[in-house]
């Protein structure tokens, strides 16, 4: 079959206008320990991430044992933490000076800590999707099992699937024991959230690169505080 000269010329500048696009990154890591890796496709190459490495859409991150992370989104400074023995791909959409995120959660746990959102942020996981307009709360998947949803401050945060859907907020835990049951609320007992033994200040500086060739320099300062 062959492609009409005008046809081709259109499908060209969309790939030229995709390719510069995802040049853009959407976040960062900002801490790192033990192995954790990223890749671009299920079967794709991976490589071990570091301090600075910046993340595209579509990025999966593997934890192991021992091992974690933590990414900070260029647009507004959400941080996600990621603990070990954890799978999740980090998917963006910018839309004008903000990114619309979603963290698809395999396996694992990882802890949120949400800016207030004007593009939307969704945590989506094999029970159920979060949606979550600026808050922190911990999310754990367990593997061809439930999901867990910890308030730690703000809230509330909407949690659905087909079955229905329910508000969680700051202490209190929803439990969706599979896609085909709805969100359950109840109060979060003494101890039953995830930590962190770190909980230490980050200050660095990164520099990105326009098209252009023009370098802009990020400075962060962040504490990240994620215990009760």
């Amino acid at each position: 079959m062959k492609i009409k000269p005008f046809i081709l010329t259109i499908l060209i500048t969309l790939l030229i206008f995709s390719l510069s696009f995802a040049k853009d990154p959407i976040a960062v890591i900002v801490k790192t320990r033990g192995d954790v890796t990223i890749q671009y496709e299920k079967d794709g190459k991976r490589e071990k991430i570091k301090r600075g490495t910046k993340l595209y859409s579509g990025a999966i991150i593997i934890s192991r044992e021992k091992s974690f992370a933590a990414m900070l989104f260029v647009d507004d400074r959400s941080m996600v933490r990621v603990r070990p023995n954890s799978i999740l791909t980090v998917n963006g959409k910018r839309e004008k000076a903000t990114i619309a995120k979603n963290i698809s959660l395999e396996v694992g746990t990882i802890f949120a800590q949400i800016t207030k959102q004007k593009s939307g942020f969704q945590v989506t996981t094999p029970t159920s999707v979060a949606s979550v307009k600026g808050t922190s709360f911990w999310t754990k998947q367990i593997l061809k099992a439930g999901t867990y949803y910890y308030g730690i401050e703000g809230g509330p945060t909407e949690v659905s699937n087909d079955e229905g859907s329910a508000l969680f907020k700051e202490g209190e835990t929803c439990f969706v024991e599979s896609k085909d049951h709805k969100p359950i609320v109840k109060k979060t007992k003494p101890g039953e959230t995830p930590g962190f033994e770190d909980d230490s200040i980050d200050e660095f500086k990164i520099d990105f690169e326009n098209e252009q060739g023009d370098i802009k320099t990020l400075k962060f300062k962040t504490r990240v505080k994620t215990n009760e």
